[in-house]
């Protein structure tokens, strides 16, 4: 099976995982394997019963179910992803945006995750995007000894910063 045919039975699959776990699934998913990097995002994801906690402003209980669920999960998910590409997940990361209904999924395979760290090819304005990082982070906490970054496809950029308290993995998804 070809790399698209690999994304879409994927995309296909979680979208069925997800409403079939949450009572309703994600209006859209879209998935890239650039290895050893599975990044999928999802949109129009909420359920009704969470639309109402969100109404409330109880984002915190949304976001507290979704974690536990997610958690639960992961066994299934990381076994889909190794069942159609044949990608051994060792971390599999997530974040939502309740605002925007969207979710994203970043899967890596690699046992050590600083092995594979290295600057990425370069992309038009990768330089300017590293210093602005470097200027947020150094905003919100302090300044990352080293930024690599992945452009995985024209939708998916992939930006590692190392050497603060916490790795922290920063996707940007363009519309």
């Amino acid at each position: 099976m070809d790399i698209k045919a690999q994304q879409t039975k994927l995309a296909n699959n979680l979208g069925k995982l997800l409403r079939d776990n949450f009572g309703k699934g994600p209006e859209a998913v879209h998935v890239t394997i650039y290895e050893p990097y599975v990044v999928i995002c999802v949109s129009g994801f909420v359920s009704p019963m969470e639309q109402v906690l969100l109404n409330q402003n109880e984002e915190l209980q949304v976001m507290t179910t979704r974690e536990l669920l997610v958690k639960t999960l992961e066994p299934q998910i990381t076994g889909q992803i190794k069942g159609i590409t044949d990608l051994d997940i060792q971390h599999l990361y997530y974040d939502w945006n309740l605002d925007h209904h969207s979710g994203i999924f970043v899967g890596v395979c690699l046992d050590d995750l600083k092995a594979d760290l290295t600057e990425g090819d370069p992309y038009p304005g990768k330089q300017a995007i590293h210093d602005r990082i470097i200027k947020m982070s150094e905003i919100a906490q302090k300044g990352p000894e080293k930024i690599s970054s992945y452009k995985l496809s024209d939708r998916t950029l992939v930006i590692v910063r190392e050497g603060i308290a916490r790795e922290y993995w920063w996707l940007l998804k363009s519309s």
